[in-house]
């Protein structure tokens, strides 16, 4: 999830919210993926939703998508003539299941590769890094 997050952090996952709410775009969650492991990704696409990924941006029912929080690392690759985003097939996602992808979009096993991600398999959401303690603070949604 670099450059959001660092490999070693440790965070504090909500594993409540779910079960009052959906999970909203833009939130970084936790889930089971069929690795057998734990993921962290950040939540792109919601249900019903089309996504595209297409000239290194991503769009939401035809419309790009704002990620403030890549857009330092967006612009780094694109200033040496790389894409950040790779180009990805239009995808609609089902009922009670959201579309996940990594910070390090150019490195991360997430919907592009496993697919769509359902409600069942939700931990919670990332709300706060605790370790190290010079990171401490909340995860930016």
């Amino acid at each position: 999830m670099e450059p959001n997050f660092k490999t070693g952090e440790r965070l504090i996952v909500n594993k409540i919210i779910y079960d009052i709410r959906p999970p909203k775009r833009g939130e970084v969650i936790v889930f089971h993926a069929p690795a057998g492991i734990d993921y962290i990704k950040r939540v792109i696409g919601l249900p019903g939703e089309t996504i595209k990924i297409e000239n290194n941006t991503v769009y939401i029912n035809g419309e790009p998508l704002d990620e403030p929080y890549l857009r330092e690392a967006i612009d780094e690759y694109a200033s040496s003539g790389r894409l950040y985003n790779e180009d990805y097939h239009e995808v609609t996602v089902p009922e009670r299941s959201v579309f996940v992808m990594g910070d390090n979009r150019t490195n991360s096993t997430d919907s592009r590769n496993i697919g769509v991600i359902s409600y069942d398999k939700i931990v919670g959401r990332a709300d706060v890094i605790f370790w190290p303690l010079n990171k401490i603070g909340l995860v930016n949604h």
